[in-house]
């Protein structure tokens, strides 16, 4: 089964419109569009000051959380502690490079 990507470069085929191809693109290529993503996901899960359970004091008292993700949890309730578990996983495989 083959599957189409979109391509906004000179892909595999040579053509540099965008199009739908059915080759892969070159490997250089496809490393720059995921090091993209990662940081258009990077830059959605940013610390900011929120307010959770899982407060600074770590007594499991409601308070302020000093670093809370704008993207998990909501940041006026139920702040999520930065960094989130998104951006450990992304930290993970980005030092395996």
């Amino acid at each position: 089964m083959s599957s189409t990507v979109p391509v906004t470069f000179t892909c595999a085929c040579g053509l540099t419109a965008e199009h739908y191809c059915r080759k892969p693109p070159p490997a250089d290529i496809a490393r720059e569009a995921l090091l993209a993503a990662v940081a258009r996901v990077r830059a959605l899960h940013q610390p900011t000051r929120g307010l959770g359970y899982d407060s600074d004091e770590d007594d499991g008292t409601y308070g302020v959380v000093y670093k809370a993700c704008t993207t998990c949890g909501h940041s006026s309730e139920y702040a999520v502690r930065w960094p989130c578990d998104t951006i450990r996983a992304l930290d993970q495989i980005t030092e395996k490079r």
